[in-house]
């Protein structure tokens, strides 16, 4: 279940958090997956399942600017699109692979 983390997924995660240090929560204990998801599908041209709703445009556009607010956390979502990586909620995910309920 678990990976050994590559030396080319540990690249990738130094160059998301590089990009995008508010993805993780600086005074957070623990482990902190989001760099890791994300470097992971872009090293393996996958997939992110996420129940994250993305920052808006403009948020979006004010933290690449550069005037966004220190405490505002980046989104899955957000990460995913810039690095052009596909990101899907769970009920996409079932549809994809055609799981129905049984009612």
């Amino acid at each position: 279940m678990f990976r050994k983390i590559s030396e080319e997924v540990q690249e990738h995660v130094k160059t998301i958090l590089n990009k995008f240090p508010n993805l993780v929560e600086p005074n957070k204990k623990g482990e902190q997956a989001d760099p890791y998801l994300i470097a992971y599908a872009i090293h393996e041209s996958g997939t992110v399942v996420t129940e994250e709703s993305p920052l808006s445009k403009k948020a979006m556009d004010d933290f690449m600017q550069g005037k966004s607010q220190h405490s505002m956390r980046m989104k899955i979502p957000n990460v995913c699109d810039h690095y052009r990586i596909r990101c899907i909620n769970a009920i996409e995910f079932m549809n994809d692979f055609g799981w129905r309920s049984s009612d």
